[in-house]
């Protein structure tokens, strides 16, 4: 959601959600605008809902850690970014580019989460140690390689990829 426009985005995703009302992405997806546009209230409610659904279930956990980034509760989004990670959640290949952690890629628990993901580019090129200048570069994802994802339960998930060779812009 890298557009301003806030409020149209809101009425998006209420429209998706008017037809597939149970579709935790698009849940998801609202509660981080609703955050994005000053609405806690809302943005909080759906990330109430998402937790009660989250139990044994790890396809949930980057999600919640956006909603969490977003509304700058630090903590509770590693939380979740580590549970992601834990699950091995395909969609953290994507931890990099996503503008709802700018808050905190500052943090070092973000620069080791990258690093242990696999993702370059989270510290300056000249081998940057602890607390050195961490980049806000972008990157292109151009290979994926496939490692099944564990689930809540500990059982291996064929069903999602979770690894990747990125690129800057």
């Amino acid at each position: 959601m890298d557009e301003k426009d806030y409020r149209a985005a809101i009425e998006n995703l209420q429209k998706g959600l008017a037809t597939n009302e149970r579709n935790e992405w698009l849940l998801s997806r609202l509660g981080v605008a609703y955050a994005l546009a000053g609405d806690r209230k809302q943005s909080e409610e759906i990330l109430q809902g998402l937790l009660k659904n989250v139990k044994n279930r790890g396809d949930l956990a980057f999600n919640i850690a956006q909603i969490y980034a977003v509304l700058g509760e630090r903590d509770q989004a590693f939380a979740w970014l580590e549970k992601a990670y834990q699950y091995r959640e395909g969609v953290l290949i994507l931890l990099g580019n996503r503008t709802e952690f700018d808050a905190v890629r500052q943090d070092p628990r973000y620069t080791d989460l990258m690093r242990r993901v696999g993702l370059p580019g989270v510290i300056s090129r000249d081998n940057a140690g602890p607390g050195d200048a961490i980049t806000q570069e972008r990157w292109h994802i151009h290979r994926i390689h496939y490692i099944p994802p564990k689930k809540a339960d500990g059982q291996l998930s064929p069903s999602l990829f979770s690894d990747a060779a990125v690129t800057p812009d």
